[in-house]
């Protein structure tokens, strides 16, 4: 079973594999919330040093992913999906 911590580093990779979204601007992750069977984090828009910017674009898109406790597989999820999460 995963720790939370390994949980994040997944999900932190899993970020920086999606690469650049926009011009100069990448997605991170913030662990959110743990779940029964999974750990829950959040997008957040960051700049190529890794800071968020003051003014970031407007975009939509998933909240974020969800990493398997058993499995570690990662899921980008929709709002829809988060709201079922137990």
């Amino acid at each position: 079973m995963l720790t939370s911590q390994n949980a994040h580093d997944l999900a932190k990779s899993y970020s920086k594999d999606l690469g650049e979204i926009l011009p100069d601007i990448y997605l991170d992750v913030e662990f959110r919330k743990e779940y029964s069977n999974c750990f829950y984090f959040d997008f957040n828009i960051v700049d190529k040093y890794g800071n968020k910017p003051k003014e970031p674009p407007m975009i939509g898109g998933a909240p974020g992913v969800i990493v398997d406790k058993l499995t570690g597989a990662i899921k980008t999820i929709s709002l829809v999906e988060l709201f079922q999460l137990k």
